[in-house]
């Protein structure tokens, strides 16, 4: 359940999610909640620096629900849940984990006046910062995040009426500070990094063609031998 309330300076919207997987069930409404609750929430204010749009927003997300314990404590075998099956190793769980973000969208260059929909045409830049249980990641696994590129219509004179866009950005996301032995040893989790460009070429008013470049340093190394990812690859979208 959500709402979202547009005002002159932005929007506000909350959202409550039930965090128990339940699309087995119909209209069984006196369980809902019964295993915990998410609750999502996001300030945005619109603004306008150097007589130019962008925005920032603040938010972040809160989950009461029994989630697993990063260190793999196990569970003593006097309070082992007798449901589960003997010989199932068990973990200790942390009953919350919480996140807060803040994101920005700053315009640098338009080449015009805002269109039918409000947009304006043109490339800036944006950012986004968050961190997770105290910048410790246990249980959300990711201690905190940064990420900064530019993107928006493409800066080619001859390209700016055509519909080309184009995007720049890198990300750089803090594993939790508190992994046990036992997933070090299985998983070598580290720091993940990840950089991305894209070009999308508008090649007729319904045909667009994006070619793209990922660079990915995954989180668990353990799985990867270490390496890196490099991604090439090629979309096109045909608008019916």
């Amino acid at each position: 359940m959500g709402a979202v309330s547009p005002q002159d300076w932005g929007t506000v919207g909350v959202t409550v999610i039930d965090p128990q997987e339940r699309t087995t069930e119909f209209m069984d409404l006196g369980n809902l909640f019964a295993n915990g609750v998410t609750i999502m929430g996001q300030l945005r204010f619109n603004t306008n620096f150097f007589d130019k749009p962008g925005q920032h927003h603040v938010g972040g997300f809160y989950k009461q629900a029994d989630l697993l314990d990063l260190t793999f404590t196990t569970i003593p075998p006097t309070n082992l849940d007798p449901s589960t099956p003997p010989g199932t190793p068990q973990f200790q769980t942390l009953p919350s984990s919480y996140t807060i973000i803040y994101g920005f969208d700053q315009y640098v260059t338009t080449y015009g006046p805002p269109g039918r929909l409000g947009h304006s045409p043109g490339w800036g830049v944006f950012g986004r910062a968050g961190i997770s249980d105290g910048a410790t990641g246990n249980p959300a696994v990711s201690a905190w995040h940064v990420s900064l590129g530019i993107g928006g219509e493409s800066p080619l004179r001859t390209r700016r009426d055509k519909g080309d866009r184009f995007g720049i950005g890198y990300g750089y996301t803090g594993t939790s500070t508190e992994w046990g032995p036992i997933p070090r040893a299985l998983f070598n989790p580290r720091d993940a990094q990840v950089f991305e460009s894209y070009y999308s070429w508008q090649a007729t008013p319904a045909v667009a063609v994006s070619p793209d470049f990922q660079w990915v340093r995954g989180s668990l190394g353990g799985l990867t031998g270490g390496d890196d990812a490099f991604v090439c690859g090629i979309r096109m979208n045909v608008r019916l």
